[in-house]
This record gives structure tokens, sequence and C-alpha cells, in this order.
């Protein structure tokens, strides 16, 4: 996230955690950490949170379809050379 920021952060943050019942909102968390931020295991974490509410929700297809489009820009970097990149895609299937 933006780390000029910190009182948007606390609002996401916020409104994911009450989200149970869209990985959207994660989703678009995972998506910022993986152009502004460095740590590896948070871009995972949040990408696996978002995998799991898309699981619990039926929403595997529409996160697949929109992993698979991000591929191609901001979410090439972690597809190359990172297992956690196939194990997410197999979890969705």
């Amino acid at each position: 996230m933006a780390t000029g920021h910190p009182e948007w952060q606390v609002l996401v943050n916020a409104l994911d955690q009450s989200d149970g019942y869209s990985y959207t909102l994660s989703y678009a968390r995972a998506k910022l950490n993986i152009i502004e931020g460095d740590n590896q295991q948070r871009k995972w974490g949040l990408l696996f949170t978002a995998a799991r509410k898309a699981i619990a929700n039926n929403q595997t297809q529409e996160m697949l379809t929109q992993l698979r489009k991000d591929a191609l820009g901001c979410s090439k970097k972690l597809m190359i050379g990172h297992t956690e990149w196939q194990q997410l895609i197999e979890g969705l299937c």
C-alpha cells in the first residue's frame, strides 16, 4: 500500500476484513502491494486471502479470469519463478 497515506491503508484494511463475501477488495489490495510493495510474503498472503474468499463465495472463475488478465501486467513478475503462483492457480481450479 502507499506508504504516504497510512490513514487510507487503515480504512482499506478495515473494509477488507469486514467484507467476507467477495475476493475483489483483497485482490485489489494485493495488486497495490505488488505494484508498490517489496515484501514478497505480504504479496502472497494477500493473494491467498483473496483466493480463499473467492473459493468460499463461488467466485473462482472470476478470480482466475482476473489473474490471467493481470498476468500480462502487474502480476507478471509474480508468475515467473514462483511456485506460489502455480499453487494459487491450482487452488482456484
